[in-house]
């Protein structure tokens, strides 16, 4: 079953009845959610009141899911390489946007690497260190 943005009555009231003790990051990938900037907003909203992140997908060949909305102070970005000639330069993004949200209101990053077959993830830790 697609999980779309028909749902979002659903998901309004799962992050208002969440209980704010227990942090939670929700992940949306159908891309109903990004298409209709109604939707969006209410989602993205709806999130930020009830204090939840949602997770920030970086894929090379699916940029329609990408988007840079944080809803509280942490960012949790799962970033997808798979051998695609962007991903050393996404990363290297990485490194900057992360720096610019410490400055304004981050708190806490999860940068989680998936599908990566032929790429180090060592690269990314030098200019990290930098910033």
């Amino acid at each position: 079953m697609k999980f779309g943005s028909k749902n979002l009555d659903r998901v309004v009231r799962f992050v208002e009845y969440w209980p704010k003790q227990f942090p939670l990051t929700i992940k949306f990938r159908h891309t109903d959610w990004c298409t209709d900037e109604k939707i969006t907003q209410e989602l993205y909203q709806s999130l930020k009141e009830n204090n939840i992140a949602n997770v920030l997908i970086d894929t090379a060949d699916r940029r329609d899911l990408m988007h840079m909305r944080l809803t509280n102070n942490e960012a949790f970005i799962r970033y997808v390489g798979a051998n695609h000639v962007s991903d050393y330069s996404r990363i290297d993004d990485w490194v900057v946007k992360l720096y610019d949200w410490k400055q304004e209101r981050l708190k806490k990053s999860i940068f989680l690497f998936t599908r990566t077959w032929n790429w180090n993830p060592l690269y990314y830790l030098p200019n990290l260190s930098q910033n």
